[in-house]
């Protein structure tokens, strides 16, 4: 039956992570009502996935009929750049510090 609704349910619910295991009778979307950003990644049985924003400020990702699990998981290019970046700065002062200590010796 064409109009024939799937069926969602939430598994796992955490900060960064969010699994759902989806029934679906025919291809369709499953929205997700969180904030969509761009730091969110999708994976439909294991496969990346593109999420799409639904309804403007919410995400969801395409899904084929049958039964998947759906994962999302927030990866947020910006905190891994400052981390990246973060984590120069200290070696770099580490190696300042065991140079200029060198010096003095």
């Amino acid at each position: 039956m064409a109009d024939e609704a799937g069926k969602v349910m939430i598994t796992t619910y955490a900060l960064n992570e969010v699994t759902l295991r989806a029934e679906m009778p025919q291809a369709g979307f499953v929205v997700l009502a969180d904030l969509y950003d761009a730091g969110w990644q999708a994976a439909v049985d294991g496969q990346p996935v593109p999420i799409y924003q639904a309804n403007t400020v919410s995400r969801a990702v395409a899904v084929p009929a049958g039964t998947h699990d759906i994962r999302f998981v927030y990866r947020p290019l910006p905190f891994y750049a400052g981390a990246l970046v973060s984590g120069v700065v200290l070696l770099a002062v580490i190696l300042f510090w065991g140079w200029t200590w060198r010096r003095r010796s």
